[in-house]
């Protein structure tokens, strides 16, 4: 039910992105777009299907580290992305990304095929504090202002 509700919450917004991004390609110039299972659509299918987007962009990263594994016959790798107010990581194996289908956007569980990437709350950015007597970091951020950022739809956003 919570990925109906949110897929419907997202979907006018999304809609609009699409169809105005899509305005701004000169004609004859294709354009697609990642999907969060690390695969490839038109904007017009993403836009029936915006959590396709959720997380599009560690999923495009891990996919590309997964070709760069195979063409250099690695059989392990890491993916590593350490943004301002996280660190995205996941594991390539066999020069293969590994699919989830169901993880968590925020705080609300999303079923739909993803590529299996984890957020820690600790970017290069992040600041440390104490508090309740144990370390905390993140997710206030040096420079950045992470109660405006929206992940999802094409990557942070601003409100």
């Amino acid at each position: 039910m919570t990925t109906t509700v949110l897929s419907a919450a997202i979907t006018p917004s999304t809609d609009r992105y699409l169809s105005q991004l899509a305005g701004g390609i000169p004609e004859g110039v294709g354009l697609h777009m990642v999907q969060s299972n690390g695969g490839m659509a038109s904007p017009g299918a993403m836009a029936s299907k915006p959590l396709g987007l959720a997380m599009s962009g560690p999923a495009a990263g891990v996919t590309a580290v997964a070709a760069v594994a195979r063409d250099l016959g690695i059989r392990q790798a890491l993916a590593f992305d350490m943004g301002g107010t996280t660190t995205d990581v996941s594991l390539v194996q066999d020069g293969a990304v590994t699919i989830t289908a169901q993880r968590t956007i925020g705080e609300t569980p999303v079923r739909r095929p993803m590529v299996d990437v984890r957020s820690v709350g600790a970017g290069g950015g992040s600041i440390a504090a104490v508090a309740g007597g144990g370390l905390k970091v993140g997710p206030a951020s040096a420079g950045a202002e992470p109660d405006l950022l929206v992940t999802g739809v094409a990557g942070p956003t601003r409100r």
